[in-house]
């Protein structure tokens, strides 16, 4: 098996090896179901209700997961994605369309992408009514990634219900929000004021305890998904209108501030493992994985949040390697008896009223491992592009090249930092200096080094520069995968 930036990452800050073992470790066995249920997709739960929709997410959690995407699985699932992205109408289907899409091959993809950037801008609903800024389940028909016009066919029947006129829901617009600003970190250019609408939707979501509902019409009470899918989908917004250089986001950029600052206490207080009373609890824990990495908080409170969720999916992973919500409610049809430690914490203790062995679902098995892996860093762009800028410098590289890498690096402020002292472990002592050079400008720290400097003294130099990010927890991203 490959060494994962999660693993670099993990022995650069002396994260325990034997849990981050544990953890690749689940997330082989769970590539490996959801290849062996490669047949069953079309047939998998809510299949029929979310056409391609299952086919995009396992397309799209098999990139995120480190399976390459020249596999002949993941190219199998290409056309498939390719095609809903043309016929769909769905917002969830197109919005994973879109990550996957990006994952993929953003270049080699680039009409389709953009054809779904314009769906996605035109699926938001606009005015002054009560849900501007926010999405429903479908999406209006209009021109695809190829060129051609959509046919006008009848609307697919929905999940749950078929959505009155008008319908919008906090789950489908966290994930459009998601796809958008994807496609941003990736190049591709959206409409400032579809983020700042959405952003003040967000906004208006807060309850009093700073938690947020699923809607309008369901908001009896706080949700955990909704709640880190919510403020995380408004720091994203923020974030993108940031980088975009829009103007007047002083007052945006409070509000937002204090409204994550409340949202995370909230889920300091209220996270729990499984989650409490939640229908789709995988679901729920990426939305916290999007949260944490985009509002910036390796812990809520005093509770490592990864460590904590890491260590219950591990511990409840089915024997298969598939995960199941249904393993976690054994009041259920279908009973359970989870792999490791168990809900109750004893080797091999079997829960309560589950006679029956529980099947793996494919979708919770995907956001599992979406969670596992960190995705959201994963997918993050300038993560990415760092450690690409990086690898792609050498000592005959012109001045003004330099100049470019260094501007595009130091655009993304602290964020930078942990893929910088990552990049300290690469052999070229070209990427060295940049990196060291990038370090001093976004820290203001000197670890002393020279060009001169010899590989022992660089390689002083970067242990200098981690022990310093160990002491400075603000300039993390809380690892990542």
């Amino acid at each position: 098996m490959m060494v994962s930036v999660a693993l670099a990452l993990g022995l650069l800050l002396q994260v325990d090896r034997a849990f981050q073992t544990e953890i690749d470790t689940a997330i082989d066995a769970g590539i490996a179901y959801l290849r062996e249920s490669e047949d069953a997709l079309a047939t998998a739960p809510h299949a029929a209700a979310y056409r391609s929709g299952t086919e995009c997410l396992v397309f799209y959690t098999l990139l995120m997961s480190g399976v390459g995407k020249d596999d002949p699985y993941v190219a199998r699932l290409e056309p498939v994605v390719v095609a809903a992205a043309r016929d769909s109408d769905q917002t969830y289907t197109l919005a994973l369309a879109t990550l996957g899409l990006l994952a993929h091959d953003a270049k080699r993809h680039s009409v389709t992408i953009a054809g779904l950037v314009a769906r996605l801008e035109a699926g938001q609903r606009k005015g002054d009514q009560r849900g501007s800024g926010a999405y429903g389940y479908e999406l209006p028909r209009e021109r695809t990634g190829d060129g051609k016009k959509a046919s006008n066919k009848k609307s697919i029947q929905l999940a749950h219900w078929d959505a009155p006129s008008g319908w919008w829901d906090n789950s489908n617009t966290q994930y459009a929000i998601l796809a958008l600003r994807s496609a941003v970190d990736h190049g591709f250019a959206v409409d400032g004021k579809v983020f700042e609408r959405s952003a003040r939707h967000f906004l208006r979501q807060k309850r009093p305890d700073g938690g947020a509902a699923y809607s309008d019409s369901i908001r009896e009470r706080s949700y955990l998904s909704m709640t880190a899918g919510v403020f995380g989908s408004l720091q994203m917004c923020v974030d993108a209108l940031e980088r975009a250089g829009t103007d007047d986001l002083k007052e945006l950029r409070s509000l937002s501030d204090r409204a994550i600052e409340r949202s995370t206490k909230w889920l300091e207080e209220n996270l729990r493992f499984p989650p409490d009373g939640s229908s789709w609890p995988f679901y729920a824990l990426y939305a916290v994985e999007r949260f944490g990495h985009h509002a910036d908080s390796k812990t809520f409170g005093k509770r490592d949040w990864y460590a904590e969720g890491a260590r219950f999916l591990v511990d409840i992973q089915l024997d298969d390697g598939a995960f199941a919500t249904a393993s976690l409610v054994p009041s259920r049809p279908r009973g359970a008896l989870p792999r490791g430690r168990g809900l109750l914490g004893k080797k091999n203790r079997v829960l309560p009223n589950a006679p029956r062995v529980v099947t793996g679902d494919v979708v919770d098995t995907c956001f599992a491992l979406l969670f596992l892996k960190r995705a959201s860093f994963v997918h993050t762009q300038t993560s990415d592009e760092i450690t690409i800028l990086l690898r792609g410098v050498d000592a005959q590289a012109r001045a003004d090249d330099l100049d470019r890498i260094r501007n595009r690096i130091l655009a993304a402020g602290k964020h930078a930092v942990e893929q910088l002292v990552l990049g300290l472990s690469l052999e070229n002592a070209a990427a060295f200096q940049l990196a060291d050079q990038c370090l001093h400008d976004i820290t203001g720290e000197d670890m002393g080094y020279t060009p001169l400097a010899s590989a022992d003294e660089r390689r002083a130099i970067r242990d200098r520069w981690t022990r310093w990010l160990l002491e400075h927890p603000e300039f993390r991203t809380g690892g990542g995968s």
